[in-house]
């Protein structure tokens, strides 16, 4: 996820009714799946991966999409039953990491896809994106400034 949702901003997109995921599942025609199945019927069926954010390295997405696919084949998964209705209503299934740095700590401990992309590569982005993470929370936001100064 820290790979196809880079920046803190990304994070606001995947809450319900935006049409983002917002947990781990497909299905057809869903806009608030994982992966979407668009399906024609006919030759033009294909799927949808709705995780990459604009913001994201098409690389490294495409770099984690086939990683994630190797360690699936390898430990013999299998994908669940597609969600009926939309699944961002589904509260069994797994939610996605709901911050920039909750996913960054996912990355940092998946060992497995760790050594698929490299140690190295792990190491120099979870550092660079801490540091951006660091930036962000000494910042003071308009917003802050606005509802806060007049009362204290």
């Amino acid at each position: 996820m820290a790979l196809m949702a880079p920046t803190p901003n990304c994070y606001h997109r995947f809450v319900p009714h935006h049409f983002a995921p917002t947990n781990i599942s497909w299905g057809f025609e869903d806009r608030s799946a994982l992966i979407r199945v668009k399906n024609s019927r006919d030759e033009s069926t294909h799927l949808e991966n709705r995780l990459p954010t604009a913001l994201s390295n098409p690389y490294l997405s495409i770099a984690a999409v086939v990683a994630a696919g190797l360690l699936g084949l390898k430990d013999g998964e299998t994908p669940p039953e597609p969600t009926e209705d939309l699944a961002e209503n589904h509260a069994e299934l797994t939610p996605l990491p709901a911050t920039l740095d909750v996913a960054l700590e996912a990355l940092e401990r998946d060992d497995q896809f760790r050594a698929l992309v490299g140690n190295e590569f792990v190491e120099v982005f979870t550092t660079m994106k801490r540091s951006e993470l660091m930036r962000l929370k000494a910042h003071v936001t308009d917003w802050e400034r606005a509802e806060y100064l007049e009362m204290y």
